[in-house]
């Protein structure tokens, strides 16, 4: 997705847990000429996504699309197959729903305020 808005002429901030996989993907979008930048952060600490937004519109200007799509998929046992949810420990369901919904929620959040004072954005979940 974050390929397709790049060929239309957006820029794009790309945002991984992963701090390696992030600059990755900012490197080959800059290989190809589009505006790009890492950054860094765990969606499920509002915080966290806070600092990171606040590195990506210094670098990029204002958020007008948010694209939602962190996710993880509860895995359990030494071959990390998907797993029963009423089979799951606690604490990996915490995990998934913490990344998942707050995660979406944390980035809306963010960059909501930001999209009042445009008079537009687009956010898609």
């Amino acid at each position: 997705m974050a390929d397709a808005h790049a060929e239309a002429g957006a820029a794009i901030a790309y945002l991984d847990h992963d701090a390696a996989l992030a600059q990755e993907a900012a490197d080959s979008a800059k290989a190809r000429g589009v505006k790009a930048v890492a950054v860094s952060a765990d969606v499920a600490d509002y915080d966290s996504v806070a600092a990171a937004i606040e590195i990506a519109t210094a670098a990029l200007g204002p958020i007008d699309v948010l694209v939602n799509n962190a996710g993880i998929s509860p895995k359990s046992g030494a071959d990390k197959r998907r797993v029963d949810a009423f089979a799951m420990d606690p604490a990996e369901w915490r995990r998934v729903i913490d990344v998942n919904l707050t995660g979406a929620f944390n980035c809306t959040r963010v960059v909501l305020p930001g999209m009042r004072d445009l008079g537009r954005g687009r956010i898609v979940n």
